[in-house]
């Protein structure tokens, strides 16, 4: 007689250790491509709608990324306070979008991540990513409303 057992606490822990080494992935891969977009050293400064220049090089040391395991979360961001005025503009100067967009096009990577971290190629992750973008989208509307743009 054949018989086949699942343990769900160890399929639980595999799947969530492989969720959390690609969650690290892209958080560091976040934290490269949005320095990579404000790399460029200035003067002049940026276009409006371009990524900022790099001036003092205050904004592109302040980018960091982390991951909560608990939370199975991961943040790419800056405590820098001038990096939300040029994410989002003011009133006196147009939007130098930087982490949005970096984190915008991170999403046609993480399909590619998730499904190398759970050791399937051809698995997309389609749905995470679609919530993913949805939820950017979402903030992204807010910071707007908030401001009044």
């Amino acid at each position: 007689m054949s018989r086949l057992e699942m343990n769900a606490d160890d399929a639980n822990a595999y799947t969530r250790g492989r969720s959390l080494a690609a969650l690290m992935v892209l958080a560091a891969e976040g934290e490269r491509r949005a320095k990579e977009l404000v790399s460029i050293q200035g003067p002049p400064r940026s276009s409006p709608g371009a990524p900022p220049h790099k001036d003092t090089g205050e904004l592109y040391d302040g980018i960091t990324s982390e991951v909560d395991a608990g939370q199975m979360a991961a943040r790419v961001g800056t405590d820098v306070p001038h990096g939300f005025m040029l994410e989002v503009g003011t009133s006196k100067m147009a939007a130098r979008p930087w982490l949005r967009r970096s984190l915008m096009e991170l999403t046609s990577r993480a399909d590619q991540v998730l499904a190398a971290g759970m050791g399937d190629e051809g698995a997309t992750g389609g749905s995470v990513i679609g919530r993913a973008a949805s939820f950017v989208k979402r903030a992204g509307a807010r910071i707007r409303r908030f401001f009044g743009r």
